[in-house]
């Protein structure tokens, strides 16, 4: 039996590899405004940004590779806006999912990481993708 559990996990990672992981992600709040919470696809974050409007960014975590629409939610007990699409996210990458303003607009940028061990604003390797606003 235990032959056989060892054969199961075996298979899982070789599956896990060839395909590849999930992109991962943090969103970073540069919109000069407190905010409660922003989701990617269905994945939420909300760590630092209620605390920090310029900077700030969350943990990463994983989300569905290739376009994810991006969703915000100023207070607790507002509804969520849409900010548009943002794509793509690729495997085996990070990226941060940026929240700008500009006059009342809060848009969404996606940038491409390559060093997770600095800030956002301190990755002097990160590479702008793709942006949206909603008009």
């Amino acid at each position: 039996m235990k032959i056989q559990n060892l054969i199961t996990a075996a298979f899982f990672v070789l599956v896990m590899v060839l395909e590849g992981c999930s992109p991962s992600i943090q969103v970073t709040n540069k919109s000069g405004q407190l905010l409660h919470k922003v989701k990617v696809r269905d994945v939420e974050f909300a760590e630092n940004l209620d605390h920090c409007g310029n900077g700030c960014s969350t943990a990463f975590k994983s989300v569905p590779a290739g376009s994810n629409m991006i969703f915000l939610k100023v207070s607790e007990g507002s509804e969520w806006m849409q900010l548009g699409e943002l794509g793509p996210f690729e495997k085996n990458r990070h990226y941060s999912v940026t929240i700008t303003k500009s006059g009342a607009e809060f848009c969404a940028e996606l940038w491409r990481r390559q060093q997770t061990n600095t800030t956002f604003n301190d990755d002097m390797t990160k590479v702008f993708v793709s942006g949206s606003c909603p008009h």
